[in-house]
């Protein structure tokens, strides 16, 4: 184990042979020594006081008994004087024991100088033996194991090493800088000893100056490295301790000679080989290098170009004497190629190179930097690797053929066959992989289209539809572009007016068919009423009908709606007139004709008020309920699509037909205004029919004897008319004894309805101001102002897929081109997020950034709403749904928005837009007969006089008109 580290790690076993050493010195210097002056045996640590001298057989000193004995001779000569032949006698004899240390002695004449038996670990050091006797043996080692013998030297006439065993073997001997002769060396079988020296080693320059942090290397004969030591500030590196041989019985390990390796940054190497077979001093003289050309500030100014693109190669050159030469490599393929190079003759050089890339998404650019100086010392620059990047696909036109007729998918209106969509994509990467199409009514959440390209040419991919269109609303159409990396998305917007509804009332009384006018029904008998509904011109929905009475004998609820864009008009006129006549009165002819002129405007305006039913003519639709007064039906008030299918999703020219029976419970003589009322379910669609005046009489005047009365489900002709009251029953009938004094007469108090209304009525009549999309888009915005909203919106939307926690994020960003009033932002969430949404409940697999929506359907479509939204302001509608959306589900995601105004004022849009009839829109139209007898009053011409009671007259007559349902 000892000779295996002295091997391979000779320093560290050179150190801890000093520091054993030093310890010991330590031990010596501090232990109680006996001094000698006679040969013997010595049993404690012991130093000669002079030298000795024995005779033929002698033994001088045995050392024994204890251990770690220290036998200093001090210099002084142990000496036989006749031992020639003798035999077996020694000089220092060492037996069995352990740890001692032989040291300073001069040893001469002995058969064996020293003699180390039966023992092991003694140390001898600084000792000179030569052995002259006839089988003289300088040092004997028998039985002994782990000895080191250091700076010492051996000479005898036999042998001057001899290693043998006595039923032990001498094994682990190290002979550290010990001269000997290698040919009086005997190591019997099993013995072992391992020869090493000193090694010392010093750097300087060429200027004889030590050098610092110089690397040295020292490998043996079997390029092992033994040491890699570096010198210190004094030139040297830390003493080493080399191994020459491992002597094993007969068997020697040679590891000399070592190759000496010495290097330092700047400095030219050196390198030697070396037999170390004594303790030496190697000295290396190192001579200033030629530096090699270094470089700096080494990029590139686009590390992801695209195809088409520049990029642009920068590095700083520069050498201690002189560049010479540069080479610039890079590669279109993979593959590096010498592309461009150049000659130097100045010691920095800047080196900028454009080019231009023209591979396709995913290859892999490489490129470096080649250079040398005059000195031929060549350096280069890393590689730097750039991967060209995606360049996005490009949707330049889409376009829809009805038939063969090419136009804007914005022309496509109801009825048209839309037959081919064509879509014109370019990519600079040529890496188009399909087109998808998407179609799909907003109004429905139906999608018509879901479908990739099914023919392409060259950049135009065509979608063979060769549908008609039969809905109306709005519609959108997404286009997505795919390429290998990425997506573009682009769409159309366009609306298709839906349908109207018409109707035709008809009552059927005593077989008479009254289609306008006034119709006479016989109190407590039946009358028919027949409803025909047509839808014209696009979709209607699905519809319902209902019927309503309006009497004239009770107050009836009316909504009037004033055009505002009217009051401003008149105001302004009538302002104008007001000013000229009292700021300059001419004649009273003149001043005859403004007036007039001011009335008339008056008039025109006043007499623009209309009547609107507000739901099923505020809520006195006929009564279900058998009794009910004036009037009940035995049918359903109002009829849906549950009591005629004729009413569900109704197109162009589709028809239906209705009808109710009605029978007259109401007092004689009442009087009421019947019409029906039909509103969409699905879209704001409404009509209200002709009207008919029905009037309840005891008997009709003029009728044929036999009267229809209904009794089950036809009419039947067995009741008779006998002049008096009639009471229509199951099976028919008697007549009255005549005359009208039996009668039942209820009196309904009745209030007079003027042109002001109370607080409660305008907030009966007042509508909501929630209104969902299709209302917003039908009533409320034109179709051109959407389209001018959607053409002025940018609608980014970024869809990432987690696929660590399974959720999707929408990042939802709308940038308005310029200034909006009262933006609406809809998202349609398609239903294969299965999602219920609820207005005012957020669920909890979907997270809105900005909650503040409202729910317009279930499906769902929700609402953002904003008063004001400036140009290039980001609108963030983002969220985020707890589970893993597919790309099919994902391509139904839509948005779309509608401004009443964009650019401007908000105020010009708002005045423009109808509004529900306020009592606050009175104060206009209250303040001109206000103004006129203000005029009147002032005037100072005799006519104005005259009409002063005429226009007291009127405005008390203006103050009494009823507004009626017509």
């Amino acid at each position: 184990m000892f000779r295996h580290i002295s091997r391979r790690h000779g320093n560290v076993y050179y150190i801890l042979t000093i520091l054993l050493i030093t310890m010991m010195g330590v031990l010596l210097e501090t232990r109680i020594t006996s001094a000698l002056a006679a040969c013997g045996s010595v049993t404690a640590d012991t130093t000669l006081t002079a030298d000795l001298t024995v005779s033929l057989n002698g033994d001088c000193i045995t050392i024994q008994t204890n251990n770690n004995i220290v036998f200093d001779c001090a210099g002084y000569t142990i000496t036989c004087t006749d031992c020639s032949g003798a035999g077996n006698n020694w000089g220092i004899g060492v037996n069995a024991v352990t740890g001692t240390i032989i040291k300073n002695c001069n040893v001469a004449g002995f058969d064996y100088g020293v003699y180390l038996f039966t023992g092991g670990s003694t140390s001898t050091i600084n000792t000179s033996v030569t052995s002259t006797a006839a089988n003289g043996n300088a040092i004997r080692l028998e039985g002994s194991t782990n000895n080191n013998v250091i700076n010492s030297s051996f000479s005898g006439s036999n042998f001057d090493i001899q290693l043998i065993d006595s039923g032990v073997s001498s094994t682990n001997n190290i002979f550290l800088n010990t001269t000997y002769s290698q040919t009086k060396e005997q190591v019997a079988a099993s013995n072992s000893l391992t020869r090493q020296w000193y090694l010392d080693i010093y750097v300087n320059d060429s200027n004889g100056n030590a050098l610092v942090s110089v690397n040295v290397t020292a490998m043996n004969s079997s390029s092992q490295v033994v040491f890699s030591e570096n010198t210190t500030s004094n030139g040297y590196t830390p003493q080493q301790i080399i191994t020459e041989y491992d002597q094993v019985a007969s068997t020697k390990s040679v590891w000399t000679n070592y190759t000496i390796n010495v290097t330092k940054p700047g400095y030219n190497n050196d390198t030697r080989n070396v037999n170390i077979s004594s303790s030496m001093v190697l000295k290396f003289n190192l001579t200033v290098l030629n530096k090699a050309p270094s470089f700096t500030g080494n990029y590139t100014n686009n590390t992801a170009p695209k195809i088409n693109e520049n990029i642009s190669m920068y590095v700083n050159l520069s050498d201690d004497t002189q560049l010479s030469f540069y080479l610039f490599e890079w590669n279109g393929s993979g593959t590096n190629n010498t592309n461009i190079n150049g000659t130097i003759d100045q010691k920095t050089y800047n080196i900028t190179l454009n080019l231009s890339i023209n591979l396709n998404y995913g290859s892999v650019i490489a490129w470096k930097v080649r250079f040398n100086d005059s000195a031929n010392i060549w350096n280069q620059t890393p590689y730097h690797f750039i991967t060209v990047s995606n360049t996005n696909p490009v949707i330049n036109e889409i376009l829809c053929y009805n038939l063969t007729n090419q136009r804007n998918c914005s022309a496509i209106s109801y009825h048209n066959n839309l037959t081919v969509i064509r879509v014109n994509c370019t990519d600079a990467d040529t890496q188009i992989l399909n087109i998808s199409y998407n179609l799909t009514n907003i109004n429905d959440t139906s999608s018509l289209i879901y479908s990739n390209a099914t023919a392409n040419d060259t950049v135009l991919f065509n979608y063979s539809y060769n549908q008609l269109i039969n809905d109306s609303g709005l519609f959108n159409l997404t286009i997505t572009c795919h390429d290998k990396a990425n997506i573009t998305t682009n769409s159309t917007t366009w609306y298709i007016e839906f349908g109207s509804l018409k109707t035709n009332l008809t009552i059927i009384f005593n077989d008479i068919q009254y289609y306008a006018d006034n119709v006479n029904v016989r109190q407590h008998d039946w009358f028919k009423a027949t409803l025909n509904i047509t839808c014209s011109n696009g979709e209607c929905g699905t519809v319902n009908a209902s019927l309503d009475p309006a009497s004239l004998n009770t107050e009836t609820k009316q909504l009037f709606k004033l055009n505002l864009l009217k009051i401003i008009l008149f105001s302004s006129i009538f302002f104008m007139l007001s000013v000229l006549i009292f700021t300059k009165l001419y004649t009273r002819l003149e001043n005859k004709l403004l007036l007039i002129s001011a009335l008339a405007i008056f008039l025109f305006i006043f007499s623009n008020f209309t009547s609107t039913i507000t739901g099923f003519a505020a809520s006195e639709l006929v009564n279900t309920t058998a009794g009910a007064t004036p009037f009940y039906t035995n049918n359903s008030n109002p009829l849906t699509l549950l009591n005629a299918t004729c009413l569900t999703s109704m197109h162009d020219n589709d028809k239906c037909a209705l009808e109710w029976y009605v029978n007259s419970t109401g007092n004689i003589s009442n009087v009421s205004v019947f019409f029906a009322f039909v509103n969409g379910t699905n879209y704001t669609l409404t009509n209200i029919s002709n009207n008919l005046n029905i009037t309840i009489k005891s008997c009709i005047v003029g009728a044929a004897c036999s009267i229809s009365c209904y009794s089950g489900a036809s009419y039947s002709s067995d009741c008779v008319c006998g002049g008096g009251t009639y009471t229509c029953g199951g099976g028919g009938g008697g007549g009255g004894s005549g005359g009208d004094s039996t009668t039942t007469t209820t009196t309904t108090e009745t209030k007079e309805t003027t042109n002001e209304k109370t607080e409660e009525e305008i907030t009966e009549t007042e509508p909501t101001e929630t209104i969902d999309v299709i209302e917003g888009i039908t009533q409320g915005i034109s179709k051109d102002n959407y389209q001018k909203t959607m053409d002025n919106l940018k609608i980014n939307r970024t869809i990432t897929v987690n696929e660590t926690d399974n959720t999707t994020s929408i990042e939802l960003i709308i940038t308005p081109n310029e200034t909006m009033y009262n933006l609406s932002i809809y998202e349609q969430i398609p239903k294969c997020i299965a999602l219920l949404i609820k207005e005012g409940v957020l669920p909890d697999d979907i997270e809105f950034k900005n909650p503040n929506f409202k729910v317009i359907t279930e499906d769902p479509l929700i609402m953002w709403h904003f008063e004001e939204v400036s140009a290039n302001e980001k609108i963030d509608l983002s969220y985020k749904v707890k589970k893993r959306l597919v790309e099919d589900c994902i391509k139904l995601l839509n948005s779309l928005g509608i401004a009443d105004q964009i650019g401007g004022i908000k105020e010009a849009i708002e005045e423009e837009k109808p509004a529900p009839f306020k009592k606050t829109y009175l104060i206009p139209i209250a303040a001109i007969p206000a103004v006129a007898i203000t005029i009147i009053y002032f005037s100072r011409f005799s006519f104005m006089g005259k009409t002063k009671g005429k226009k007291k007259r009127k405005k008390k007559e203006l103050k009494k008109t009823k507004a009626k349902i017509i």
